[in-house]
């Protein structure tokens, strides 16, 4: 590493920090109920509004491409952090005085963290090999098109259809800190590493921070250190830790365990009997600069209901580790530090008080409680939620949605804890807040849906018709966050009551017997269209399922393919049930414990149940659980189709 890329990398930390500065005022105002107030989030928050003004002014023909476009971007959240900072009677001076030690911890962490990941990019700088010139063009295109929305590098005379959000924000950050773009990219990588471990560690330390103080005295240990401790570990890990695979790797390139063993598990490129020289060393006991962790974000290999092995077809799970050494610029990763942003967003929505929340009233119109909603969130708090929310959408399209939901579950949750039991008021203020979101995100970003064409095409959701899959290896994916999620959920519920009982009941049964009847109607809405019906005859031909070809009836053909490979989808579900039965039972223990420890009986006095932990933050983190245990139980019966298939 010459000096110059040592003045560069400086450069560029010097400008995050800026931006971050200059947003701390900002952020003390929006996430003012957390414990941190939001400083572990400033320089996400910071970058993120700053690009969004550049951007959306420049896209309208307001501003030019250069640096003067930039600095109205900076002068902007100057401007909205100085109003801030007068709403909230300038007391951020007096908060940071108080908490100079976490100050000082998160930032020397993000400044380690950053530094270590510039030695790593600048040991392996080159930007060649999978998608990285796809991604080095899209940062060329943003920081050196005339105008926005930026120039497609391969279609003359049309902008880039993707979502390049991340490529603008990574180009204003270089080109404040003067660094050209061959180095900038790999600056990006490290900014995205230090980036995430700080937004870990701001969303741990304000978990554990809002637990009551009992849980601290449980261990001896005042809850503030706690905290500080767990995210301390967040920060490491989050870059470092990987799946179990990495493990296996290692017992398997040692020789331990039997062939039966795994042949058993099943993982391609670790199947078959053990090696007695590990695939990450050479044959003289050299590390070897081989692909040989490429395994771990592909462990699952996919089965059709005939038993063949798809080759060549692998679902993808990659963990922030993999993607971090991999150094490719994708939209996924380039998001993750403003997913932390935004799940730190949904956490000051689950404290935000809301006493001016209107009653039930029949009286009253929609119009009349639609107002006192909003009156009680705040307008200002509403807006910027949208605009980050929204953010989302431009940095990595497939992320909004699930934010969205935890933000709407944050708020039904906050209304839960307020009136004592959840019931249709709840869930009515839910779905408008979440609608109003929708609609107030698409219109601040509406120049990026005007020209963007996803992936994602026609009919867009499909039957997942293939072999389920096998408990062991979601386990090799997640086993190891799935540990401590198992151990909190049991420990909860043996200490909780079984008052909820009737709701974990239907939780349990209800949602994969739906899920199931959703992918059988999708299949059966496959079978009886002509787009749909060569899918079919081809799986019925495989399965051995004797047919007719589809005649001038084709819903008819249809209706008749679906009644003979219904006995062939049930006994595969059936011998592959337990992912379900899994995740259904985590669903279940979330909703038991809701319902035990948020829903208050007519005649309980309130005051015990706002005494527990669970009136802290653990609600929020059931939501979290809740949240990942449906996204990936929903993978297993229906998934979103892309031009890749």
């Amino acid at each position: 590493m010459i000096w110059s890329d040592i003045t560069a990398a400086f450069r560029w930390w010097l400008v995050i920090m800026g931006i971050g500065a200059a947003a701390v005022p900002f952020g003390y105002w929006l996430f003012g109920r957390l414990p941190d107030k939001g400083y572990a989030f400033s320089k996400m928050l910071g970058l993120l509004i700053a690009s969004y003004v550049f951007c959306l002014a420049a896209s309208l023909g307001f501003l030019s491409n250069d640096m003067g476009g930039l600095i109205v971007g900076i002068i902007a959240l100057v401007g909205l952090s100085v109003w801030a900072y007068r709403q909230t009677d300038r007391q951020l001076g007096r908060w940071l005085r108080e908490h100079i030690g976490y100050v000082l911890t998160a930032e020397i962490g993000f400044a380690l963290l950053f530094a270590v990941w510039v030695w790593v990019r600048a040991n392996n700088p080159s930007i060649t090999a999978t998608e990285k010139p796809m991604e080095f063009a899209f940062l060329n295109s943003a920081s050196r098109s005339p105008s926005y929305p930026p120039l497609d590098p391969w279609l003359s005379g049309f902008s880039i259809s993707y979502y390049y959000f991340g490529y603008v924000m990574t180009s204003l950050i270089g080109r404040l800190a003067a660094v050209p773009e061959m180095i900038a990219f790999n600056l990006g990588i490290a900014w995205l590493v230090a980036g995430s471990g700080l937004g870990a560690f701001g969303l741990v330390y304000n978990l554990i921070a809002g637990l009551k103080e009992s849980a601290g005295r449980l261990l001896s240990v005042p809850t503030s250190k706690l905290a500080l401790t767990f995210a301390l570990l967040a920060f490491v890990a989050l870059p470092l830790a990987g799946n179990n695979q990495m493990l296996l790797e290692v017992l398997y390139g040692n020789g331990v365990g039997s062939e039966q063993f795994w042949s058993w598990l099943d993982v391609q490129d670790i199947d078959g009997a053990p090696l007695e020289t590990p695939r990450y060393l050479s044959p003289n006991g050299e590390p070897t600069s081989g692909w040989w962790w490429w395994r771990s974000s592909r462990v699952i290999r996919e089965y059709h209901l005939s038993g063949r092995w798809e080759q060549g077809l692998s679902p993808i799970a990659e963990f922030p580790g993999f993607s971090f050494i991999l150094g490719d610029m994708h939209p996924h990763v380039l998001a993750l530090p403003f997913a932390f942003l935004t799940l730190g967003l949904a956490l000051s929505w689950y404290w935000h008080e809301l006493e001016d929340a209107a009653e039930p009233d029949e009286e009253q119109g929609l119009f009349v409680t639609i107002r006192n909603l909003f009156g009680s969130i705040g307008t200002g708090r509403l807006l910027a939620t949208a605009v980050l929310v929204g953010g989302l959408s431009f940095l990595n399209t497939w992320d909004v949605l699930i934010h969205l939901f935890i933000i709407g579950g944050a708020f039904a949750l906050n209304r839960w804890r307020q009136v004592g039991e959840f019931n249709s008021q709840i869930l009515g203020e839910t779905i408008i807040v979440g609608l109003t979101l929708t609609v107030i995100g698409y219109v601040l970003y509406w120049p990026f849906y005007f020209g963007f064409s996803s992936q994602a095409g026609a009919p867009f959701i499909l039957p997942m018709l293939m072999r389920p899959t096998r408990l062991a290896q979601y386990l090799v994916i997640f086993g190891m966050p799935l540990f401590a999620i198992v151990l909190l959920l049991g420990t909860l519920v043996a200490t909780s009551s079984w008052r909820g009982w009737a709701a974990a009941v239907v939780m349990f049964l209800a949602l994969p017997m739906g899920l199931f009847l959703l992918l059988l109607l999708w299949a059966t809405g496959m079978a009886v269209v002509p787009a749909g019906t060569g899918a079919i005859s081809g799986l019925l031909a495989e399965l051995g399922i004797p047919m007719l070809p589809p005649g001038d009836s084709p819903f008819e053909w249809g209706m008749v393919a679906m009644r003979s490979l219904l006995p062939v989808i049930i006994s595969t579900r059936l011998a592959y049930i337990w992912l379900t039965v899994f995740l259904a039972g985590i669903l279940a223990a979330v909703v038991l414990l809701w319902q035990a420890q948020l829903t208050v009986a007519e005649d309980e006095d309130q005051a015990p149940r706002r005494q527990s932990v669970m009136t802290g933050t653990v609600p929020f983190v059931l939501l979290l659980i809740f949240t990942a245990a449906l996204l990936t139980i929903g993978s297993e019966y229906v998934y979103l189709k892309d031009n890749f298939n």
